[in-house]
């Protein structure tokens, strides 16, 4: 039996558990106040979206928890037949349209937590940008719980896998960056268009310039023909 605690409402699953026990688990179809990743807001309709959250201990590499959160999306939705993957280092994408996003947040030392939101029943003209997408608006009808329950059972096997080959190797294997072209916001405010190389052992996004980023917004560019 899952150990998901649903409520019916709430500002923020995230917020909500800032002082609750490690493995503790809320979701929600209805969050009103919710955050995504640099500080912005993660907006939602009532119904149509699922957050949930769940604490978990640091591993012997945190900066890797966001991406297994976000490939424990991409792997539930993929076992269900549709073609997702994750752009580094968290959001999770249907074509070129974001679906879903994780927010991790470590409140204190010895505790993260792992928050996903998703858009699952969302008509394209619900959705606050162009850009967004949702499972009903690609034809999807997937049962929230369903995903939830799925979701959280990948994400706590997989994080028992940190600091394996195996784990590093499944993240790869679902980020459509790597050998891509890509233009990158840095944190300074500077722009740059770099193809990718390889994602690190600590998920750091490795460039053809032999440089690392653990930072950035990235937005995957067409290749031309």
């Amino acid at each position: 039996m899952s150990d998901i605690r649903w409520v019916a409402s709430t500002p923020s699953t995230n917020t909500a558990l800032r002082s609750e026990p490690i493995g503790s688990v809320l979701a929600t179809l209805n969050q009103t106040a919710g955050r995504g990743r640099l500080g912005r807001d993660w907006l939602e309709s009532a119904g149509k979206g699922l957050a949930i959250s769940v604490v978990v201990h640091p591993t012997d590499v945190p900066t890797l928890v966001p991406l297994v959160a976000g490939a424990a999306l991409v792997s539930v939705l993929t076992g269900h037949g549709v073609d997702a993957w994750m752009k580094w280092p968290n959001d999770v994408y249907i074509g070129e349209r974001k679906v879903a996003g994780v927010l991790t947040e470590m409140p204190e030392p010895g505790r993260i937590i792992v928050g996903l939101g998703v858009n699952v029943r969302h008509a394209q003209g619900e959705l606050p940008l162009d850009t967004a997408t949702s499972l009903a608006a690609e034809g999807l009808d997937l049962d929230a719980t369903e995903i939830a329950d799925a979701w959280l059972a990948t994400v706590r096997t997989r994080l028992a896998e940190v600091g394996t080959p195996g784990l590093i190797a499944w993240v790869r294997s679902v980020s459509a960056l790597i050998g891509q072209r890509v233009a990158i916001d840095m944190p300074d405010g500077t722009r740059r268009e770099v193809d990718v190389h390889d994602i690190a052992r600590n998920g750091a996004l490795e460039l053809s310039t032999g440089e690392t980023i653990v930072a950035g917004e990235v937005t995957r560019l067409r290749r031309a023909e």
